[in-house]
């Protein structure tokens, strides 16, 4: 909350602060696409960040800020998700 008092007073802070947002909702839509298209195989977090053009520990921070969990979390949902489907 405090930042985004201090970045609705700086306008150059609150366009930085949306750019930063956009850019790491792309980043989690990028990855999420990979791991859904590979749910049957194995999931390496190489092949993911190769994908998604960035280093593990970045992406760790964008999903963890994101998402509050990291990508093996999230590909590991989706997959329970996907079986749970299944079985229903």
């Amino acid at each position: 909350a405090g930042v985004l008092a201090i970045a609705s007073a700086d306008p150059r802070l609150s366009r930085e602060l949306s750019q930063r947002a956009r850019y790491r909702a792309e980043v989690i839509s990028r990855a999420d696409r990979f791991l859904r298209a590979n749910l049957e195989g194995r999931f390496t977090s190489e092949r993911l960040c190769h994908w998604v053009g960035m280093s593990e520990r970045n992406l760790q921070i964008h999903f963890k800020e994101a998402l509050g969990m990291s990508p093996k979390q999230w590909q590991q949902r989706l997959a329970l998700n996907l079986a749970r489907q299944l079985l229903v």
